[in-house]
């Protein structure tokens, strides 16, 4: 009896390492039958959703391999196998209800309409948010060229300046060239 569901698992582990989902299933519910160890159970358990997952049965998978996830069984390889058949569940869902919403516009005049319409508004608002943004950048860059304009007239301002200072330090060297000259005699 040991012998037969030792033969049994491992037949079915070979299928599904061949990708023979549909055999490794069958195999492993065959090994089931003789089968009482928990341990044993739980290995097969996760074959088989192994196998299911292969064929895109991912709601049997699931059944399968929840009962393990909730008695937070310590095994790696069975978390992964019940994300992957989770995520796929999600994404089938995720895709019939789009699906559905496509399906409804094609043959659906008023959906389509109503599609149409709500497409030509957001394309306004989209619109009016980049004219805001352009007259928000327009009015940035006029008010950085004024900005830029004020300091250069302060510069000019500065620089009409500079002459002045350039006259009266000539006169007060030449007053001071005069006094010296005056004195040394």
């Amino acid at each position: 009896m040991d012998s037969m569901r030792a033969a049994l698992m491992n037949s079915g582990m070979m299928m599904l390492k061949m990708n023979k989902y549909s055999e490794a299933i069958d195999l492993l519910k065959l090994a089931k039958e003789f089968t009482i160890q928990k341990k044993d159970i739980q290995k097969l358990n996760y074959r088989m959703a192994a196998a299911y997952n292969g064929l895109k049965k991912y709601n049997d998978a699931l059944e399968i391999l929840e009962p393990m996830i909730q008695e937070e069984t310590k095994d790696p390889l069975v978390k992964v196998e019940y994300n992957k058949a989770k995520k796929a569940v999600l994404e089938e869902n995720r895709l019939t209800k789009d699906q559905k919403e496509t399906y409804s516009k094609m043959f659906n005049p008023e959906k389509r309409k109503e599609e149409e319409q709500k497409k030509r508004k957001e394309q306004k608002l989209k619109n009016k948010k980049k004219n805001i943004e352009s007259k928000e950048k327009s009015e940035e860059k006029n008010e950085e060229k004024s900005k830029e304009k004020n300091a250069d007239d302060e510069d000019e301002g500065k620089d009409s300046q500079i002459p002045k200072y350039l006259a009266l330090a000539a006169v007060f060297a030449g007053i001071s060239f005069i006094l010296f000259k005056a004195i040394s005699k």
